[in-house]
């Protein structure tokens, strides 16, 4: 019995086939800055995305990962130019004026602004390849969350009280006394100035460990909000100053958290504290609340060893690179996982309102005031280029 075959066209494919975009991870280590935005895992959720992954070879060792673990999960490690020369470049250390000639013209590059030296060249470089820098820690949205900059400073408060309870037992430079006490020994008192994410984290830990924490803001509402999450373990005051002065005097540990009602403590409140202090400062490395005293990079090994007062410790979420590591990995994430609907990288400023609202260049122009007087131009308004774009 003959069949009857009939012909049937094939369908032709009539979408047109977007670029891959890629994502460069250069590496900071060198920049004394051992966080790195991105794991393994991150890779290969971003790989699922559509996304072409660049890593510096030997970016991930300060974080415990191998070059072959990122390779076996998608990424191409390679050059730290390679890296740069991506679509999107995410780097959390500084970048020299070297680096930005190796970025594509009109790339998009996600950095810490509060790690970047904003000197006129730097910027100047910028606006001449248009490219767009995002910072991260200003990714804002209206919700009011900051995910960058709340993840870190979560991490860092944390992180605070871990390096805290180390050099107070560290011989030579702190007084070799127990964080939380024993049995008949009054516990340490940690005072924290602030009452955001990284306060909160500080003081919670603070609390596990066994201390006694007092939290002094000029935030009421913010006391309010620590005080129902932590419950009477810690005692929270505004900033009146016999009040700050009465905690220096008692004090063992104090960290300062970014305020916005808080300038920087005086010489002569700091020489009210005890011998043995530990100072740490969770503020952006171009600011300090302790401008008296020596300001030393956790990085910093060799530093560290010299006793005596008159320290304070930064960048202490170096201490925890990995877990910044794996908490930035799911932010990065979350705020790219639109983006393998779009048609390129800056398409995510011109529909993410969060973005746009940390963009300092976009379109050869400075749409952030630092930004424009480093460069001595005139900023320009970010939605007067976006409704010419």
């Amino acid at each position: 019995m003959e069949q009857d075959f009939t012909t049937r066209p094939q369908p032709v494919e009539n979408s047109v086939r977007r670029k891959r975009l890629s994502i460069g991870f250069p590496s900071s280590a060198d920049a004394g800055e051992l966080r790195f935005p991105i794991t393994p895992e991150g890779v290969e959720r971003l790989s699922a995305m559509g996304m072409q992954i660049l890593i510096e070879s030997g970016a991930g060792v300060p974080i415990h990962y191998s070059d072959a673990r990122y390779v076996e999960a998608g990424a191409m490690v390679g050059k730290r130019a390679d890296t740069l020369m991506a679509d999107i470049v995410v780097s959390l250390g500084a970048l020299t004026v070297g680096d930005l000639l190796l970025l594509r013209k009109g790339a998009m590059l996600l950095s810490l602004l509060s790690q970047q030296k904003l000197s006129s060249e730097f910027v100047k470089k910028l606006l001449q390849r248009h490219v767009a820098f995002v910072a991260l820690e200003r990714i804002a949205y209206d919700s009011g969350q900051c995910p960058f900059a709340d993840i870190l400073l979560e991490v860092d408060g944390r992180a605070a009280m871990a390096v805290a309870s180390a050099f107070l037992l560290k011989s030579g430079f702190g007084k070799g006394i127990l964080l939380g006490g024993v049995s008949g020994v009054i516990p340490c008192e940690v005072v924290i100035i602030g009452s955001n994410v990284g306060a909160r984290a500080a003081a919670m830990a603070a609390v596990g460990m066994g201390a006694q924490v007092k939290m002094l803001d000029n935030d009421v509402y913010g006391l309010r909000c620590a005080s129902l999450a932590l419950g009477p373990a810690v005692a929270t005051s505004v900033l009146h100053p016999n009040v700050v002065d009465n905690a220096l005097r008692s004090a063992d540990v104090v960290i300062s958290t970014p305020i916005s009602d808080f300038s920087e403590f005086t010489a002569d409140q700091l020489s009210r504290a005890k011998k043995g202090v530990v100072f740490i400062d969770l503020n952006p490395l171009s600011a300090s609340v302790f401008p008296t005293l020596r300001q030393v990079p956790l990085t910093s090994a060799g530093l560290l060893q010299e006793p005596g007062r008159g320290f304070c410790f930064r960048a202490v979420g170096n201490a925890a690179p990995r877990t910044a590591a794996m908490a930035l990995s799911n932010t990065i994430i979350n705020s790219f996982s639109c983006l393998e609907k779009l048609d390129g990288a800056l398409s995510l400023i011109r529909v993410d309102a969060g973005v746009q609202s940390a963009v300092c260049t976009f379109m050869g122009k400075a749409v952030n005031a630092e930004f424009a007087q480093a460069a001595g131009v005139r900023p320009i308004d970010m939605g007067l280029l976006l409704s010419c774009s």
